[in-house]
């Protein structure tokens, strides 16, 4: 019963999250609001199946299949067809000629759906930079559900463990959920290296982040748009002679914001409030780190300059 709890409550989860990244092409991140409103209405659903003798209820996972397909996901739709089937439940004639549908019709549907329906899965799975601990996460559980059909595992476990090796989609969701557990082990939400002295600024700020996205799982065009901002904060630091010293790099990741600090010995950043005109770049040095610091404000979503610890600090966010 446990184990049947968690699929249903995965299975909301997983097309809830689908149908948003579907409706909204701006999608960034989890709603938990509306996953929590769904999990809520198909529980409060269940409590009143059961009360009135009724069969447990769920969001349809092939539906997400045909909406993907006919790109049509209006709410007035799913009023609609709650209200049909709440329709023919008092027509029970009906439900029985449904019943009569051939087989290979039924087939031909589910086909249908079901290739629309992996896209889909592949497409929300992708939007995130996967690491080797990804990819195993997601192989791996694919690889449990299919073992399940392909092989006798069932007959060969204990019998107390046989009803969760029921289904495919017990085992597959229920692996993913323990590996995404045991992979999460050992992965920092925040890091930080020292710069060689000497170094390239770019190759060395896009192998950090792509690193660091790829082990935290952030968007790929956050992490793109970071790293020539990043590169450009440090090229600022070292080639003006600002920095006396070693620059520390610094990164932190939550899920809705990337904040990237550089903190050195040496002269903070003065950053204009007006744009410097295009020919401060063949000015001095100082008017040069002027019009980079101004630039670093419009290409991140928030910047800082100041001292932390008495030392000097460009603090960049990226909204993820």
């Amino acid at each position: 019963m446990g184990l049947l709890l968690l699929m249903n409550l995965v299975d909301v989860f997983s097309v809830t999250i689908s149908l948003e990244k579907m409706n909204d092409a701006d999608w960034r991140r989890v709603d938990m609001s509306a996953v929590q409103r769904a999990v809520s209405a198909c529980g409060i659903g269940n409590i009143l199946n059961g009360l009135s003798g009724g069969f447990q209820s769920g969001l349809s996972s092939s539906s997400v299949g045909l909406a993907f397909a006919t790109q049509a996901t209006a709410r007035v739709i799913g009023v609609a067809a709650g209200a049909m089937i709440f329709s023919i439940a008092f027509f029970p004639k009906l439900v029985a000629v449904l019943t009569h549908i051939p087989q290979p019709v039924v087939g031909g549907i589910l086909l249908y759906t079901a290739a629309y329906l992996v896209p889909a899965g592949v497409d929300l799975v992708a939007s995130r930079r996967l690491s080797e601990r990804r990819v195993f996460v997601v192989g791996l559980s694919v690889l449990a559900g299919v073992s399940v059909v392909l092989l006798p595992v069932r007959e060969h476990m204990p019998e107390l463990l046989q009803p969760l090796l029921s289904t495919p989609l017990a085992v597959g969701a229920l692996a993913a959920i323990l590996l995404n557990l045991v992979f999460r082990i050992g992965i920092a939400r925040e890091t930080a290296v020292t710069v060689p002295e000497g170094t390239h600024a770019f190759p060395f700020a896009r192998d950090f982040l792509e690193r660091q996205g790829d082990l935290w799982g952030a968007r790929r065009d956050v992490i793109a748009g970071a790293i020539p901002t990043v590169a450009q904060a440090l090229e600022l630091v070292a080639e003006s002679g600002m920095a006396k010293g070693p620059i520390e790099l610094s990164a932190r990741f939550d899920e809705t914001h990337l904040d990237v600090r550089l903190v050195y010995d040496g002269t903070v950043v003065e950053a204009p409030k007006t744009r410097p005109p295009p020919e401060a770049l063949l000015g001095s040095p100082e008017d040069v780190a002027a019009f980079t610091a101004y630039m670093l404000k419009s290409l991140s979503d928030g910047v800082r300059f100041g001292r932390s610890g008495g030392k000097a600090r460009i603090a960049l966010r990226f909204d993820h």
